[in-house]
């Protein structure tokens, strides 16, 4: 059972993203995460208006692919999906179940965040926390994971929103 407590409750009813037995992939991701929605559509540029307060963060919709926890990829799911014509659409994306403290040097300090950054990333953008390779994006999660308690999250972006 999902034990993290979503930022944004909807689609309402339903769990997290690190809940393994739901049926259903999606979910978005701002500064917390949404529950998992069954539909793409689930995520409408109405839904996440209705449910996301706009600030200054980006939302990135996403198909979460696998679950990664000690060294272990413990399920997964594949993406057949139509994926658009945006930026990050089609990368990927790493996240964490419980938040992780990150150096950022460009910033000169340590954030808490629940993104999983490149190895040489100096900053806490979204290019910073996508990847293009889903063989070295799985495998950076395979290592970190074998040395923490944290559950990992690899996700394809479907496509992304500046929100403020």
């Amino acid at each position: 059972m999902d034990t993290h407590l979503t930022s944004y409750n909807f689609p309402k009813g339903n769990p997290g993203p690190f809940d393994i037995t739901f049926k259903g992939n999606y979910f978005a991701k701002a500064d917390g995460y949404s529950n998992l929605g069954r539909k793409y559509s689930d995520f409408s540029v109405k839904s996440l208006s209705e449910n996301i307060p706009m600030g200054y963060k980006s939302i990135i919709i996403c198909y979460r692919l696998a679950i990664i926890e000690q060294g272990e990829i413990i399920t997964s799911w594949n993406y057949t999906g139509k994926i658009k014509n945006d930026e990050y659409s089609g990368m990927f994306h790493l996240s964490t179940l419980s938040p992780v403290n990150r150096y950022i040097p460009e910033w000169d300090r340590t954030i808490s965040t629940l993104s999983i950054y490149k190895p040489d990333a100096t900053n806490a953008n979204l290019d910073a926390s996508t990847w293009s390779d889903y063989t070295k994006c799985k495998q950076y999660a395979i290592d970190l994971s074998e040395a923490s308690t944290n559950k990992f999250l690899l996700s394809v972006i479907l496509e992304t929103h500046s929100w403020h």
